[in-house]
């Protein structure tokens, strides 16, 4: 991963609990935040808020028909398929434009824990093995996400919380919107 953002607004104080909450800008965190500001927040716990957003490559950025591997069939055939051709130019406004934006929701996050010890970090890599790799650094006494519940497809194949329910060394706080 590479980190490209990090505050901290550590109080001197000394903390009880290390709290990591692993957040993106959907409903789901906004609520896991507000419920564990309710429910599990305490005065003298430390927290540390986490995003990891995934890079704008252009070598992801590649022709319908060479991904499904029929480019050359489509050629000698004739038929026209549509491509979307790589520009690095757009590649990089686009991660400069992300790369603002999550600095925006870090800093909006951390307006919701102001009366608490803090620190954030914003990334890009990969959200699922990247995230975990620098949560495990942290050794902390609970991660907190929230959980989108975006369907069959995703229930089957796992989501960031699902990931990492099933690959944490800490525990896991998986807070479910109503």
């Amino acid at each position: 991963m590479k980190e490209i953002i990090h505050s901290d607004h550590s109080k001197d104080s000394e903390h009880k609990r290390l709290l990591v909450f692993a957040l993106d800008s959907s409903d789901c965190s906004k609520y896991a935040v507000d419920w564990s500001k309710k429910h599990l927040l305490k005065e003298d716990d430390k927290i540390i808020i986490v995003n990891i957003r995934a890079p704008v490559e252009p070598s992801a950025i590649t022709s319908i028909s060479e991904k499904t591997g029929l480019a050359s069939l489509t050629e000698k055939a004739g038929i026209n398929v549509p491509y979307i051709k790589a520009d690095p130019e757009k590649d990089e406004k686009l991660n400069h434009v992300q790369a603002k934006e999550q600095k925006q929701l870090l800093d909006c996050y951390a307006k919701c824990f102001e009366e608490c010890n803090l620190e954030y970090f914003g990334g890009v890599g990969d959200p699922y093995k990247d995230l975990l790799d620098f949560i495990d650094t942290l050794k902390c006494d609970l991660i907190v996400i929230g959980q989108r519940g975006e369907g069959v497809l995703k229930s089957v194949l796992g989501g960031v919380s699902d990931f990492v329910v099933n690959h944490s060394k800490d525990p896991v706080l998986v807070v479910k919107k109503k």
